[in-house]
């Protein structure tokens, strides 16, 4: 996995930092951490071109089209901890990766790490919401981007030892 730090001039709080930095299915962890209680509530999803600040980053042309797939992930508690939001070019969505358009409200997780480690290119960005970690996976030779934005709520859950990694 390759990793930058964004905007270098500021730290993530030291209880994020295992969480940004990790390896793995976020959707595994927090199910581990939240004892089974996990939960995926849909905000937006269809086809969209992608975000200029993305391509460049992915090196992509800016009018790439592809399956976009915005959503809270809960865990144990009734706000959520994570808002994640994923790009799926259109040249995945027509191999293996279109089994992504059906997701609805299951996680991405389990079926990005279910039978391989995808290689990860990654950034850690601090944005309005919270501290993001932006993802682009190379899964089964197709690419796909994931960004996890760590809100207000799960951070104070982890000041105050309710949860653990």
């Amino acid at each position: 996995m390759t990793m930058t730090r964004e905007n270098r001039s500021i730290s993530p709080p030291q209880e994020l930092k295992t969480w940004l930095y990790g390896q793995g299915s976020l959707t595994h962890q927090l199910m581990l951490t939240a004892h089974g209680q996990f939960h995926v509530e849909m905000k937006e999803v269809g086809f969209r071109r992608i975000d200029a600040h993305l391509a460049l980053w992915l090196g992509s042309r800016p009018d790439q089209l592809g399956w976009y797939r915005e959503t809270f992930l809960y865990g144990c508690d009734s706000e959520p901890w994570v808002s994640a939001s994923s790009f799926f070019p259109i040249q995945t969505m027509q191999s293996r990766g279109r089994i992504f358009r059906h997701l609805g409200d299951r996680p991405i997780g389990p079926i990005l790490f279910g039978r391989v480690s995808p290689l990860c290119k990654r950034r850690v960005v601090a944005l309005p919401q919270g501290w993001a970690r932006q993802s682009a996976y190379q899964w089964y030779g197709q690419r796909i981007w994931v960004q996890e934005i760590f809100l207000p709520r799960f951070l104070q859950h982890l000041r105050h030892g309710q949860l653990s990694v």
